[in-house]
């Protein structure tokens, strides 16, 4: 089976690769539709989808409605430990590799938002919104062979 399409042990391998995050904070388990699952436990959700080689792993609200995104576990971490270097590497490798780096840093770093800490949250939606008016602007505003179209154009920054 190709897996650049299809993960066809997504959910177990979510199941077994978090299970101490989901006995410890006494989540449950819900697919809500092929690549498509989340766990819950009244005080975070984290969802997790799968798509053309790529897990995402994003943290929500409970309530909040299936169809929202969420907040990339990454991005976050980035975004509330910028001079750390544990997460820099580019390369996605394998859907169980990358389910094993998410719950690294879940279980680490990000612990306390398994709690419910949402605490962060204006400040990260600040910085998201300037950051897309700067990919924005780079995309829309200068030219192509603008030194920082460049950099951006390469994924060098």
């Amino acid at each position: 089976m190709d897996t650049l399409i299809n993960y066809k042990n997504f959910e177990s391998d979510i199941k077994k690769i978090f299970n101490n995050i989901i006995v410890k904070y006494k989540f449950q388990f819900y697919r809500l539709y092929d690549g498509c699952y989340k766990i819950d436990n009244g005080r975070c959700v984290l969802k997790f989808t799968y798509d053309r080689g790529e897990v995402s792993c994003t943290f929500k609200h409970p309530g909040d409605a299936n169809e929202l995104i969420g907040y990339n576990a990454f991005a976050l971490f980035r975004f509330l430990f910028p001079d750390s270097k544990s997460n820099e590497n580019k390369y996605l490798g394998t859907p169980e590799e990358q389910l094993l780096r998410y719950v690294r840093i879940i279980s680490g770093e990000l612990e306390n938002i398994l709690n419910g800490d949402f605490s962060w949250e204006a400040k990260f939606k600040e910085q998201q919104y300037k950051l897309n008016k700067m990919i924005k602007f780079i995309w829309s505003d200068l030219s192509y062979d603008n030194p920082i179209y460049i950099k951006f154009k390469n994924d060098d920054i």
